[in-house]
């Protein structure tokens, strides 16, 4: 059994880490460890939280650091005696894995323990950025201590790989906490009434406040703004809860206790709500008000608004249900108001939450589990995006398409002209025009441009420009006996399976398909190596395609297809392998030509970091200069369209090259190949010669006789370089010359 070590506080785990601890309890391969290692100023309140805990949990292990008081000096006492606890507990239960959440500084001091004792961390909303907090840099220093990463969004999981961070230890669930929405039974209105012994009005505000720690004497003074601010809503109940542990948290406490006791009846200060009566009432609040990770991440999730004060939450993904303001009183009653307005009110319920949850918790689990770890896993290697040298030239596909106008003649022609022209690859396209579009579907503009029929419908154009299987296998048949690969783009799931009947080396998925689930999955499960085009995509739409791809490589039975199983087998370490070996991903604008200021190429780099696979250029424009840039950026395959004359009418002519220029652009790729390097800044060998006829030494300028000063103007430089170096000039000036030297003569 893989034993695993979860380690919350008294305050922000237990709910977050709720689901996943039971999904690790109910597992058979897997030994829970809970330790909860808690920070307070009042003992009983961890007590209190220890009982509840143990309603839930065995617990592993219970260490209590008692808080002298809320200066950073207690804080940081605090911390050293959580590390040497935590240590003693690692040593004594010797975890497979440590389960680290977010950004506290009990969590550091964790990660800390956990890095000497060798017990592999796994970190849970990594990458995520809160500047007005000294969280952002805990956070980020859990990061670099930890083995594997569960971030909340895809961005973070970026951001993690850009801290060199392996993107096969790097995996977006979403948030675990919102695994709750799905599996929580939520309490009514007037079980939560009746719980807190508290009314609802007509206005309901919950509000939560974090010290600032990031700005000196900062939090009492925005929280005494916050309360000014409530002011202006005498008509609104008001719910409280009690700021974490971070230094400066009694100002805050004291300001909220006075502020219960003058508004007695309307105002509820609460100490801890519990995640199942905290997450019940997130519905039934008008508005969430403060500085809490709580109002970014959760309260999105039901469609309610947030107003998000100050700097601490500043550099999170908010969702348009997030209303951030200066902390000053009027700002937050603008900011309030707004909140409350009819019209922001329809804005939230139309948005769309950033952070999502469901089955977080049970991938976390899975992950955990199936993960396998080699002896030396923690000795981490610094992951640097991109491509860092390329060893082998670009792939050219010449991309004939449908430039033949629905003749073989033609098409065997295009053969010919991309074997001269010095391309690896001919690529055609395989579709049934009745399979691939209605028959009533207009034609896109540059269609009807290049085309010069605006009456033709896309149907009837693209019936003509059908190849028959019969021509396919003769135009295969040609291909071998010119020595060129011959590749094509299916457009439905017959036409996949014919290509895989012939033998064809791999199969390119075309940018229109890649929504097309079914398609992807039956591309993917022909064994073929695919590469994808993905214009017109987003980043998430991506990925959701390369987890199809991934599911149907990785050939495991049991659950069907499903958009939970693609996710699971994309992030999963099989389904990564598969995918970095079988697919490679085709930057592409899809417009018929591109403008050149349009193309984003730098999106390449993002399509590398993000996914950690090959990475091409499937390109439109008119010129040779763009794909030569990608090959630059480090483009391992390039596509181009060929025409043998551009003024043809079809869809595409006007954004293809003739012959002539395309194996120019072959040229220039080679050749652009050539001059990549190594990345070793140093002398190369057809510059050494040279170094000694144009760099300088030191000379005289004149005849300078023996006990002579030097001086500016007595010393020059000049040609060769067979002397001192003018880098050593200060060496020399008002210093006494040894002996005679003659003019030009070299100083020494």
């Amino acid at each position: 059994m893989k034993r695993i070590c979860v380690v919350i506080d008294s305050r922000a785990e237990y709910g977050h880490l709720f689901w996943l601890m039971k999904e690790i309890e109910k597992d058979p391969a897997l030994e829970l460890q809970l330790v909860v290692a808690g920070v307070h100023s009042l003992s009983a309140s961890f007590e209190q939280f220890i009982k509840r805990v143990e309603q839930d949990f065995r617990i592993a292990r219970r260490i209590g650091v008692a808080l002298e008081n809320d200066s950073r000096l207690s804080t940081t006492k605090a911390m050293g005696e959580l590390i040497k606890e935590l240590g003693g507990a690692f040593q004594k239960l010797k975890p497979d894995w440590a389960v680290l959440l977010g950004d506290r500084f009990e969590m550091l001091a964790a990660a800390e323990a956990a890095l000497v004792a060798r017990v592999p961390i796994a970190h849970i909303h990594g990458g995520e950025s809160t500047e007005g907090a000294f969280d952002e840099s805990i956070r980020h220093a859990i990061t670099k201590m930890a083995f594997l990463h569960f971030t909340a969004a895809a961005p973070y999981r970026e951001r993690v790989i850009q801290m060199g961070e392996s993107p096969d230890r790097v995996f977006c669930f979403g948030a675990p906490v919102l695994d709750h929405l799905e599996r929580m039974s939520p309490l009514s209105r007037q079980d939560i009434e009746r719980r807190l012994d508290f009314n609802f009005g007509k206005i309901n505000f919950l509000v939560t406040f974090h010290p600032v720690t990031l700005e000196e004497a900062s939090s009492e003074r925005q929280m005494k703004e916050l309360l000014l601010a409530l002011e202006a809503f005498p008509e609104a109940r008001v719910i409280f809860t009690y700021p974490n542990a971070d230094p400066d948290n009694s100002g805050i406490r004291r300001l909220l206790k006075r502020y219960a006791r003058k508004h007695r009846g309307r105002v509820l200060l609460a100490a801890s709500l519990g995640e199942r009566l905290y997450l019940s009432l997130l519905p039934f609040m008008d508005a969430m008000i403060g500085n809490s990770s709580s109002g970014i991440i959760e309260m999105p999730a039901f469609r309610k608004p947030t107003v998000n004060i100050g700097d601490r939450q500043r550099g999170r993904l908010m969702a348009e249900s997030i209303i951030s303001c200066e902390p000053r009183a009027r700002a937050i009653v603008r900011a309030t108001r707004r909140a409350l307005g009819s019209d922001f009110k329809n804005t939230v319920e139309r948005g769309t939450p950033v952070y999502r949850g469901g089955n977080v918790s049970e991938q976390i689990k899975n992950m955990l589990r199936d993960f396998d770890l080699s002896a030396d896993a923690l000795k981490k290697s610094f992951y640097v995006p991109g491509v860092l040298k390329k060893t082998t030239p670009a792939i050219v596909i010449a991309e004939a398409g449908v430039n033949h106008n629905g003749s073989l003649s033609l098409a065997k022609k295009l053969v010919e002209a991309a074997v001269e022209a010095g391309a690896d690859i001919v690529k055609f396209q395989t579709f049934k025009a009745d399979r691939l579009v209605h028959e009533n579907t207009p034609k896109a503009e540059y269609q009807k441009k290049a085309t010069g029929n605006t009456t033709q419908t896309q149907f009837q154009m693209l019936k003509k420009l059908e190849l028959s299987f019969t021509m396919h296998r003769e135009l295969i048949d040609v291909c071998r006996k010119k020595g060129i690969g011959f590749l094509s783009s299916p457009f439905d799931e017959e036409s996949v399976d014919f290509l895989a009947s012939l033998g064809v080396g791999a199969l390119k998925i075309p940018s229109g398909e890649i929504t097309h689930a079914p398609f992807l999955l039956r591309a993917a499960r022909t064994g073929l190596p695919l590469i994808l085009s993905t214009g017109m995509a987003t980043l998430d739409e991506i990925e959701a395609a390369l987890g199809v791809i991934a599911f149907g490589l990785v050939r495991k039975g049991g659950r069907g297809p499903s958009v939970t199983a693609f996710r699971e087998a994309f992030m999963s370490r099989e389904g990564q392998s598969l995918l970095k070996k079988k697919a490679t991903l085709l930057h592409c604008v899809t417009q018929y030509p591109t403008p050149p200021d349009q193309m984003n190429l730098l999106a390449m780099d993002v399509l590398r970091e993000r996914f950690g696979m090959r990475v091409g250029l499937s390109d439109h424009t008119s010129g040779i200069a763009v794909p030569v840039a990608a090959v630059a950026r480090g483009a391992v395959v390039i596509e181009k369209h060929l025409t043998l004359n551009r003024r043809m009418s079809g869809p595409d002519h006007a954004a293809s090259l003739e012959p002539k220029a395309f194996r120019e652009m072959v040229l220039a790729i080679r050749q652009a190949e050539r001059a990549m390097g190594d990345r070793v800044k140093a002398p190369v060998r057809c510059e050494i010669g040279n170094r000694f006829l144009v760099r300088k030494s030191l000379r005289a300028a004149w005849a300078i006789r023996r006990g002579e000063t030097f001086n500016p103007k007595n010393m020059t430089a000049m040609r060769p370089d067979d002397g001192p170096s003018p880098m050593r000039y200060w060496d020399f000036l008002g210093k006494k010359a040894n002996r005679d030297f003659a003019k030009g003569e070299i100083l020494c």
